[in-house]
């Protein structure tokens, strides 16, 4: 069971810099095991076709929200939708085409709480794995690239403060 004490928490993501997807998030519990999260994140990756080349390049501020809920101990399950307003920017024609776009995430991790003075830090290890549910405003080839590409599945960590 999640202990009591600090009920809000700020987390960023790090490793998904590398990805180019920069985020930070906060939770508040509501309950012993379940948190819902707001976020504030921009993605900014590229888009590429079956022989590799990069198409497109996504612009897109996003508000991430979802539901953590803790199945035991610190071990969660976790389920995220990414709205966003997507400029998407097409290489074939040199052109932006902008629209809203949906993306979701399921996610299973495992908080680390610790202490850092009188700060009380987490951790929190994550497997991500996600797809998109709405292309919104895009060229047929970014929807085809889309299409042939696997849903998207990695490993993130999280640094937060709760307070």
């Amino acid at each position: 069971m999640v202990e009591a004490g600090p009920r809000h928490h700020v987390e960023v993501f790090p490793i998904m810099a590398f990805f180019d997807v920069y985020s930070v998030q906060y939770a508040y519990r509501i309950r012993p095991h379940f948190e819902p999260i707001l976020g504030l994140a921009y993605v900014n990756v590229k888009v590429k076709d079956r022989s590799d080349a990069v198409i497109g390049r996504m612009h897109a501020p996003t508000l991430p929200v979802g539901l953590r809920w803790y199945v035991r101990g610190n071990a969660h399950l976790e389920y995220q939708l990414w709205p966003a307003y997507n400029a998407y920017r097409d290489h074939v024609e040199d052109r932006y085409y902008k629209g809203f776009d949906l993306y979701n995430e399921f996610r299973v991790g495992y908080r680390l709480d610790f202490q850092l003075g009188r700060r009380s830090l987490f951790s929190s290890l994550q497997y991500v794995y996600g797809f998109g549910l709405y292309p919104g405003n895009k060229p047929e080839r970014f929807i085809q690239a889309v299409e042939d590409a696997p849903p998207f599945h990695v490993p993130s960590l999280s640094i937060g403060l709760r307070f």
